[in-house]
């Protein structure tokens, strides 16, 4: 082969490399902006946690304003009476940040599993957003672990549907 041809040929990327922080390639500015979108989001909602209580009906209202409790979002349980698979996870997340695991527990299950979610989230984003770098095998893992996490929410609603029929 003539050297030429040899130099027009694609460089290797460290992306086929099996260590999961090595990527060569920078992040395009959308990828960047995602990332930050994403770190702010999982901040909010981390600090929102510890911004609200659970009032004893199990609504929930800002501190220091639990006469004004939120209004129902979940469409599910407002118009047909079923919880959707996302009904109490804010208050799960709440009672976590109140260090009440059991009562956590008590309305979601998964709550636990969704706050480590947002949490692993927080040094993720800040390490991509702080090298430049497309981090595909921590992306990577960070959607399979959505996607098994949604399917096992799936899995506890059907049983939560299941039992109350009982």
């Amino acid at each position: 082969m003539r050297r030429e041809a040899v130099e027009s040929l694609p460089a290797k990327t460290s992306g086929s490399r099996p260590d999961v922080l090595a990527e060569s390639e920078t992040s395009p500015e959308g990828s960047r902006s995602r990332d930050v979108g994403w770190l702010l989001l999982c901040c909010a909602v981390l600090a929102a946690a510890f911004c609200l209580n659970v009032l004893p009906e199990g609504r929930v209202a800002l501190s220091g304003f639990e006469t004004t409790p939120f209004p129902q979002v979940c469409l599910s349980r407002s118009v047909l009476g079923i919880n959707c698979p996302f009904c109490g996870l804010t208050r799960s997340f709440v009672y976590l940040a109140r260090g009440r695991w059991t009562d956590s527990m008590a309305v979601h299950p998964l709550g636990w599993l969704v706050a480590l979610m947002f949490v692993a989230q927080v040094p993720l984003r800040l390490l991509a957003i702080g090298t430049g770098r497309k981090l595909h095998a921590l992306r990577q893992l960070a959607v399979r672990a959505f996607w098994m996490l949604l399917l096992l929410l799936g899995v506890v609603w059907i049983v939560r549907i299941v039992t109350s029929l009982l």
